[in-house]
């Protein structure tokens, strides 16, 4: 599968345009996804959210703030799923301010959910409902 030709994703991303780089990224975004779930290792959870932070560059840089804040919520659900708390609430934090900025009322209700998880996760109830009546 694509995890195979990841030792060769640099030679791959050569010459392609920031929209294919951004499609060949996912796709090894997306192995790293199914791996984590069939094997729940953290690792493979962490390599998403790398790949994932060079898509975010990315979508910025074409001007893609839907998808880039997209996926900065999802990048927050890797780091959630690797126990990392306090990197998560920083990307749906991020997520939340491009959906903001920008007019996609999505974008912001799911970065809003994901902080209420947080929330919950940590025990700061009286944020997480009111950031779940904000979603």
């Amino acid at each position: 599968g694509m995890l195979a030709l990841e030792g060769h994703m640099e030679q791959l991303l050569q010459g392609l345009s920031p929209a294919s780089r951004c499609s060949l990224l996912n796709n090894f975004v997306l192995s790293h996804s199914v791996a984590m779930s069939a094997t729940g290792s953290r690792d493979h959870a962490l390599a998403a959210v790398r790949l994932q932070d060079r898509r975010i560059e990315l979508l910025g840089m074409m001007e893609r703030f839907r998808d880039q804040g997209e996926a900065m919520s999802n990048a927050a659900e890797h780091l959630l799923d690797a126990q990392k708390r306090q990197e998560a609430e920083g990307y749906f934090v991020r997520a939340r301010a491009v959906g903001a900025a920008h007019g996609f009322f999505s974008v912001e209700c799911t970065a809003c959910l994901g902080l209420g998880r947080v929330a919950m996760l940590e025990g700061r109830h009286e944020e997480c409902l009111e950031l779940m009546r904000n979603a």
